[in-house]
């Protein structure tokens, strides 16, 4: 899956533009269909900011990110 890390902190970036999404319309169905909030980076960026949308985890305990890669493929991968 397209994965950026952050250089620091709980959060990453996830290319949803490879799988043929905009930002928006992959963070709804992430929220919709994984119960996951993601945000839509359109307009974060001088560029190419509207395939990527952001995840925090930095106030999820560990038993909440569990299987979390998972529901998001079954969210945007279908």
């Amino acid at each position: 899956m397209p994965i950026i890390p952050a250089a620091g902190g709980w959060s990453m970036l996830f290319g949803v533009g490879k799988l043929g999404y905009d930002s928006s319309s992959a963070s709804d169905l992430v929220l919709r269909r994984g119960k996951i909030a993601a945000t839509p980076m359109r307009n974060w960026g001088e560029q190419n900011s509207d395939q990527f949308v952001h995840f925090v985890f930095s106030n999820e305990t560990t038993d909440r990110l569990t299987g979390i890669g998972e529901r998001i493929e079954r969210s945007l991968c279908r």
